[in-house]
């Protein structure tokens, strides 16, 4: 069950439908809502728990006199009884890119959300009639300017204590190159800011920096390395990153995928990778990695379950590369590896735990040339938009939109994990019968409803921005003419409303009254007065 962090009682049922959704041989979108937002969508990205939507808007007219165009970060509240609304919003003098957020207790006793994003301006004085939000945010576009450009990550604490007090719904929610974590104990932004540097910058203390020097290959070590991809693995001190090199000017290129400790302490630190594979012969246009997380040990509340992986091991990582000449995609995932424990006192069947040690496997290769795919990845599950391949816009038109769901009997096989009993603290929550049976072909399917949604994308002048959350099944999508959000729900769910709040409140208050009438005929039976002592007690009395 593909949960973490999330609010537990409405993830369960859509983790169950999303699943069955996309395994099922005909994918669906049960529901369709349009958020109007009177801007241009540059981009979006959907928070873990698919509740709330981050949103790059930026005006779509120009002023007359030199100056800016108006840029603002949204945060958009998806599930509400009274639809989906902004709740807050951030002026951000530029256009912002690259969006990342989390879930973050960063303060005592207080639930936040930390967001960054990147940012540009140009290093030399430019044209008046040159505005850089014409330009494309993909970095995937190379854009030519004189001088170029300075870059800088901007990072924001959201205080969710004050969301959840503004917004009137009842329940609780808990590209690349950048990152949150949690590491040594405290809340860290990793970041890419050299081709050849990872940056670990505490949130909370800025001048604690760790910079991070990886080695260069023993065979390769006069070739110039460029990151293109990482991310740290859920609850453990390594990390899986990806470096590009080319020994031969205008030779092909070398793609190695390696292993990395985090750095122990400030500075700056040069470390050498445990492990690594590599691979020739592909012209990769983009890596990714999914990020889905370990579950929170932590509760909101006491009668809140506690989300774990109680059955099986966690997740795998999943590694989408983008492939070109021809176009197409190649999944590798990386499964943990089981480990066993000794019976204990409080586990004397024994159990497993699980760590990732590296063990990549090829799940499937995809061609789908001439036309290029876009990938938004996920560890089980991932969704694939399939451009035009000879459209170079920022808004380029669409072929179609598929999901993707990995072959069953690939990867690793584990031993079955003790069952867990009804008197244990992790019972899990089940669902009743199983699960939709997966055919071995079709990996990649399109929804049903994927043709007239493209239609209408392409109509509105073509894929301004897109954004999915795996654990939930939602997608958001914006086109480049019309100022709005297009939200589509894969899993069926249910509005959040009051009534549960509202039967806590009458549940304490029934609990009071009964309480204080078992204390007035306590006080009215003469049976309570025949048992007081009939002595009476000397007390002492200060002079």
């Amino acid at each position: 069950m593909s949960i973490a962090d999330f609010e537990i009682e409405q993830l369960v049922t859509q983790a169950i439908t999303v699943d069955d959704n996309w395994r099922s041989s005909n994918p669906r979108i049960f529901d369709k809502k349009t958020l109007f937002t009177g801007m241009v969508v540059n981009d979006l990205f959907l928070v873990p728990g698919g509740r709330f939507l981050l949103a790059s808007l930026m005006d779509r007219t120009k002023p007359k006199r030199p100056g800016r165009v108006k840029c603002f970060l949204y945060l958009y509240i998806l599930d509400h009884p009274f639809g989906p609304h902004a709740v807050c919003r951030i002026e951000t003098f530029t256009r912002a890119y690259n969006l990342r957020a989390k879930f973050c207790r960063v303060r005592r006793g207080e639930d936040g959300m930390v967001i960054t994003y990147n940012r540009r301006k140009p290093k030399q004085p430019q044209p008046k009639t040159l505005f850089d939000e014409d330009f494309s945010c993909e970095f995937e576009h190379k854009i030519d300017i004189p001088g170029g450009f300075d870059y800088n990550i901007a990072v924001l604490y959201l205080n969710m204590n004050l969301v959840e007090w503004i917004t009137p719904a009842r329940f609780q929610s808990c590209k690349p190159n950048t990152d949150i974590i949690y590491f040594r104990e405290r809340h860290w932004l990793v970041s890419i800011n050299l081709p050849h540097e990872v940056h670990f910058m505490n949130i909370m203390n800025p001048k604690e920096h760790t910079i991070m020097i990886c080695q260069p290959h023993s065979e390769y070590k006069q070739a110039a390395y460029r990151i293109r991809a990482f991310r740290v693995y859920p609850e453990q001190n390594d990390m899986v990153l990806i470096r590009t090199c080319c020994p031969v000017p205008g030779g092909d290129e070398i793609h190695l995928v390696e292993w990395h400790p985090l750095p122990q302490l400030n500075g700056v630190v040069q470390v050498a990778c445990t492990t690594r594979y590599t691979f020739t012969e592909k012209k990769v246009r983009r890596f990714t990695i999914s990020d889905l997380g370990a579950p929170n040990r932590r509760k909101l509340y006491m009668d809140h379950p506690l989300p774990n992986h109680t059955r099986g091991p966690p997740p795998p990582v999943s590694i989408y590369i983008e492939t070109e000449d021809p176009h197409g995609v190649q999944h590798h995932s990386i499964f943990p590896v089981q480990e066993w424990h000794i019976p204990t006192p409080e586990k004397p069947e024994g159990w497993f735990s699980y760590k990732f040690n590296h063990t990549s496997y090829c799940m499937s290769v995809h061609v789908c040339d001439p036309h290029r795919p876009k990938i938004l990845p996920g560890s089980q599950r991932a969704l694939m938009c399939v451009i035009k391949g000879d459209d170079k816009t920022a808004t380029p038109k669409l072929v179609n939109i598929k999901r993707y769901v990995p072959p069953e009997g690939a990867g690793h096989e584990y031993f079955p994990d003790p069952d867990v009993k009804e008197e244990d603290k992790e019972f899990p929550v089940t669902r009743k019968g199983g699960r939709v049976p997966f055919k071995p072909k079709g990996v990649y399917k399109a929804f049903a409803e994927a043709g007239e949604l493209v239609e209408e994308l392409n109509a509105q002048g073509g894929l301004r921005a897109i954004a999915w959350d795996e654990s939930t099944g939602r997608i958001c999508i914006a086109s480049d003419k019309k100022d709005e959000i297009q939200v589509l729900d894969t899993a069926y769910t249910k509005l959040p409303d009051g009534n549960t709040e509202e039967w806590r409140r009458r549940r304490r208050w029934l609990r009071h009254e009964l309480e204080l009438q078992a204390e007035v005929r306590r006080s009215q039976d003469p049976r309570t007065y025949e048992k007081a002592p009939q002595a009476s007690v000397p007390m002492d009395v200060d002079p």
